[in-house]
This record gives C-alpha cells, sequence and structure tokens, in this order.
C-alpha cells in the first residue's frame, strides 16, 4: 500500500479538491462541537466538583472505583460497535445502500440491548465477591449494583451516537452525550442532595441521567435513521461484516481502557480510597486537555472513511497533519497551565483537601498532550481499516501500564501511578504514529510546531511570576488573558498558513461572536 501513496505534508497545497472537503468538513464541524464541548465540559466538571466537595475523598474515591469498574464493562459489552457502526453508516449512506443502512441500525440497537443487560446482571451478582476479595473494600458491594443499572442505558447511548456520527449529525452527539447526560446527572443529583441522599444521590444520578440520554438518543435516531430510510432497500445479513471489523476494536478498547482506569483499580487495591479520590480529582482536569482532541475526532472517522473509499490517500494524509496541528495550537496553553499551577486549580476546584492530586495533575497532563499532539492516530487506523494496529498500540501500552502501576504503586503511591499512567500513554501514543506513518508516507511535523511551543512558553513564564505574585483567587483572572494572548501571538508572528486561516475563517462564519474575536486577532 505505501508504494501507492506520495510524501503529504503541511505546505502542500494541491491535494484536490476532496481533500480541501473534507477538511472544510472537518473544522466547521469541530467549530461547532467544540462549543458543545466546552458546555459540556463545564457542566462535567461543576458534576465532579459537587461529588467531590459533598462527599468527601474517601466516599468520592470509591465512586469513582465503582465508576472505572462499570465503564470497563460497558466497553466489553459494546463489542467495539462505537466506531464499527459509525463506519458502516457512513458508507451505507454514501454507497446509497439504505436497506444495508437500516440492516446495520437494527443489528446495533439488538445486539447493543441485549450485551449490556446481560453484564449489568454480571455485575449485580458478582459485586459482594470482587468488593471483599479483590479490592478489599466490603463498602464497594454497594456502589457496584447501583452501578450495573446504569449499564444498558449507557451503551445504548453509545450505539446511538454511533448511527448519529455515521451519519454525520455532528450536533446532536454532542448534545446527547454532552449537554442532556451531564445536565440531568447534576440537576437529579441536586434535587435528591436536598433531601439528604449523598452517595446514594449521586449513584441514582447517574443512572436516571444515562436513561434520560438514551431515550433522547432513541428518539433522535428514529426520526433522523430510521424513518426516512425505512422500507427504502431490501434488509441484508450485517452481522459477520460488522462483528469482523469491530471485534479487535473490542479488545483495543477494553485495553485502552484498561491503561486509562487500571491506576484507580491498582490504587483501589493497594492505598485507600481517599488516594482514588486524590487522583480522580487530578484526572478529571488533566483530562480537559482531550475535549480538543475529541472534538475534531467526532468528525474525524466519518471524513476518513469516505476518502479510504475513494483511495484519496493524499487527502488523508493532508487531513491528518492540519488537524494534528491545529491540536497542538489550541492543547498547548491549556497544558502549560495545568502543570505551571496544579495546586491553584485543584484548591479552587476541589478544595484543599485535594491538594495531594497536584503532581498528579502534571504528569497526567504530560501523557495527555503526548495523545494530542500525535493527532488521531487510532481514527486513522480504522476508517482505513487497520485495526489490528490500533490494537497492537494499544495493548502494548496497556501492558506496560499495568505493570508500571503494579510497581510504582507499591513504592511511591499516586505519584507512581501518575508515572506510570503518563508514560504508557506516550508509548502507546509515539507506537500509534509510527504505524500511522509506515501505512500512509506524509510529513506532519515543520518548524512552526517548534515556533507555536516556544512563543506560548514564553508568554506563560511571564503569567507564572506575575500570577504567583497575587493571592490564590487572584491568579485565575491573570491567567487567562496571557492564554488568549498566546492564541493571538500566534496569528500575528504567522506562525499559521493561509490555507489554516481560511479554514479557521470558516469556524468563526458560524459564529456571529466568533467573527468578532477571529477579526480581533487578524484571523478575519
Amino acid at each position: 500500500m505505501a508504494d501507492e501513496m506520495g510524501q503529504v505534508g503541511p505546505d502542500k497545497r494541491t491535494t484536490g479538491s476532496a481533500a480541501q472537503s473534507s477538511l472544510t468538513s472537518v473544522v466547521k464541524g469541530s467549530g461547532t462541537i467544540l462549543a458543545g464541548l466546552m458546555i459540556g465540559k463545564v457542566l462535567g466538571t461543576l458534576n465532579q466538583v459537587l461529588f467531590a466537595r459533598i462527599l468527601g475523598p474517601e466516599q468520592y474515591g470509591l465512586f469513582n472505583l465503582g465508576l472505572s469498574i462499570t465503564t470497563i464493562l460497558v466497553i466489553i459489552s459494546m463489542f467495539g460497535l462505537q466506531d464499527g457502526i459509525t463506519r458502516f453508516v457512513s458508507m451505507a449512506l454514501k454507497e446509497k445502500d439504505y436497506g444495508k443502512l437500516i440492516s446495520v441500525v437494527s443489528f446495533g440497537i439488538l445486539f447493543g440491548l441485549i450485551s449490556s443487560v446481560l453484564f449489568g446482571l454480571l455485575l449485580i451478582v458478582a459485586a459482594p465477591w470482587f468488593s471483599a476479595n479483590v479490592l478489599g473494600k466490603p463498602d464497594l458491594q454497594r456502589v457496584l449494583r447501583l452501578f450495573a443499572l446504569s449499564i444498558p442505558f449507557t451503551a445504548l447511548m453509545y450505539i446511538f451516537v454511533s448511527i448519529l456520527r455515521g451519519m454525520k449529525e455532528s450536533r446532536l452527539p454532542v448534545l446527547i452525550q454532552e449537554v442532556v447526560a451531564r445536565l440531568s446527572r447534576t440537576v437529579v443529583f441536586l434535587i435528591l442532595l436536598l433531601v439528604g441522599f449523598r452517595l446514594t444521590g449521586a449513584l441514582t444520578a447517574w443512572t436516571i441521567s444515562s436513561a434520560c440520554a438514551a431515550l433522547f438518543a432513541l428518539v433522535v435516531t428514529v426520526r433522523k435513521a430510521i424513518v426516512p430510510f425505512k422500507g427504502r432497500g431490501d434488509r441484508i445479513p450485517v452481522a459477520r461484516e460488522i462483528l469482523t471489523y469491530s471485534w479487535p476494536l473490542t479488545l483495543s478498547s477494553f485495553i485502552l481502557l484498561a491503561m486509562t482506569q487500571s491506576s484507580q483499580l491498582i490504587l483501589g487495591a493497594f492505598a485507600a480510597a481517599e488516594d482514588v479520590g486524590y487522583y480522580f480529582s487530578a484526572m478529571s482536569i488533566a483530562q480537559l486537555l482531550n475535549f480538543i482532541l475529541y472534538s475534531f475526532g467526532f468528525v474525524f472517522l466519518p471524513a476518513v472513511s469516505a476518502l479510504f473509499l475513494e483511495k484519496d490517500f493524499e487527502a488523508i494524509g493532508r487531513l491528518y497533519a492540519s488537524v494534528t496541528k491545529w491540536i497542538f495550537m489550541i492543547s498547548f496553553p491549556v497544558f502549560l497551565v495545568f502543570i505551571s499551577f496544579p495546586d491553584t486549580i485543584l484548591t479552587i476546584l476541589y478544595g484543599e483537601e485535594y491538594v495531594s492530586g497536584a503532581v498528579v495533575l502534571v504528569f497526567l497532563s504530560i501523557g495527555i498532550l503526548v495523545t494530542g499532539s500525535t493527532g488521531l492516530k487510532g481514527l486513522l487506523l480504522n476508517g482505513i481499516g487497520k485495526t489490528r494496529l490500533t490494537l497492537a498500540a494499544d495493548l502494548t501500552g496497556s501492558l506496560v501500564n499495568v505493570a508500571l502501576n503494579i510497581v510504582l504503586i507499591k513504592l511511591y503511591g499516586i505519584l507512581g501511578a501518575a508515572i506510570a499512567t503518563a508514560f504508557s500513554l506516550s508509548l502507546r501514543n509515539i507506537l500509534a504514529l509510527v504505524f500511522v506513518k509506515r501505512e500512509i508516507k506524509m510529513k506532519i511535523y515543520d518548524a512552526s510546531f517548534l515556533k507555536i511551543a516556544l512563543v506560548d512558553t514564553l508568554i506563560m513564564a511571564v503569567a507564572y511570576f506575575v500570577a504567583r505574585q497575587a493571592g490564590l483567587y487572584w491568579q485565575p483572572l491573570i491567567i487567562i488573558p496571557f492564554v488568549l494572548l498566546c492564541y493571538a501571538a500566534i496569528v500575528k508572528l504567522d506562525l499559521i498558513d493561509d490555507y489554516d486561516r481560511e479554514i479557521v475563517g470558516k469556524i468563526g462564519d458560524r459564529f456571529p461572536m466568533g467573527r468578532k474575536i477571529l477579526g480581533l486577532i487578524g484571523l478575519r
């Protein structure tokens, strides 16, 4: 395959209309998604802050141990169908094979429902033994059983979101996952808190919000994917084709999730529940960096799948390189804030008792920055059908992570967990990038990446010196203008080319306020 692909780099300007159209679609869609994700992250952070402050480190740790176990079971029950359904729905629409479209949708819903109910029942039955004998925390039993009720609702929500993504309905999945689920979770928890429920209220709110999101997603999917195309083609068997594509992603998703969740589980086995609470408070903040990557990734897979059908590897390479640059430009100033002011962030959001997680925030931020700075590797490999390479990268990172966590947590506690996770995340993403470059020869990085990093670092160094002289609650008011200055400096110093200006201008066209902001910094 490599012999059929030319060298692709960010400076190529003649990649054809397919690359231009796909990149424009990704960035315009990501502009809308970014706004939705920002709202969702605010709601999600508010939710976590409420849980952490009201439950305290010990109960917050138990809550997140249960959430980690439940999340792993949801992913296993999905059997890799999220990306598989998105891909096959996208391809069926492009080929106007509406019979296959309905077949894919019907199979995904039925399989997800049956599988998730079985795994929910399994968790209910196994909760007493697992809590007492594996993690040594009998109080976790009630947490796991209440969380088990949310598994079918969560799995169905993911199935419906995958269908909508395949139809390139980018706004609706964001509304479902980031607004409906998170907002209902916060509202229900506050109501239950008023009548005296704390930990039980948090667990019940999680299940009710999952049910609300799944119901909303069901209604939208029926209207968008089933009603318009029902009866427009013959139903065909699709189970074998979808499962053949998706089964490596089952292991890959589980392994990748185990890599990100194993730190909490191993901490739960070797340390107190409070340590899990400290660790998760830091991790929930570090993962805010992921919303930029997730925003672009939400519409990246359908675009890559469509280009792959046309065998336009040059366009795929151009798309990948451009999206990677935008992810880095947006992420890096935020990363510098996280590693410069971890104690300030944790104290303001979670309270002084959570400041022990400051060093965790620093190391996890490093691992997540590497994830974003190497681009949407897994989605590209999945989009071109190389799911086994995704599995290989994830398996390597996961095995290293589990081994390092077992060793380092015993020696250094939560610091060891943070180091292990950061190192394994970096290893996994660098290895996946090597696979990407082997499949599609392209130039991803150029001197502009180094210049952007240098400019941002110099600006944030000044911000660090100025903010540290101020009181705790004055520091954010000082930091935010410097972050905005980083973005303005990138534009004023011509660190993005005309093509990038054209693409980001299309984002501004979607928001009246966005046009004004882009005009002020010179992008319009």
